[in-house]
């Protein structure tokens, strides 16, 4: 009887580290996938950053061109 116990505490002990690694492989999968989409969210945002800077030098040029037009006119 007692041999049986052990057993089936064996059994369980084993499927017990077999969820584990399961669990742990999932984990390791989706960490990837965060990882991947933090560097994706990295890439967008460098992306618009460089777009509101040109955005924002153009806003500027064309504020240059409205007052030198101003002064011309003045």
């Amino acid at each position: 009887a007692i041999e049986v116990v052990v057993d089936d505490m064996l059994v369980a002990g084993l499927n017990f580290i077999d969820e584990a690694f399961k669990l742990n492989e999932k984990v390791n999968n989706l960490q990837q996938k965060l990882s991947s989409t933090m560097a994706n969210i990295d890439k967008e945002l460098k992306l618009w950053s460089s777009c509101i800077v040109d955005l924002h030098l153009m806003g500027q040029t064309d504020e240059n061109i409205l007052m030198e037009s101003k002064v011309f006119h003045d």
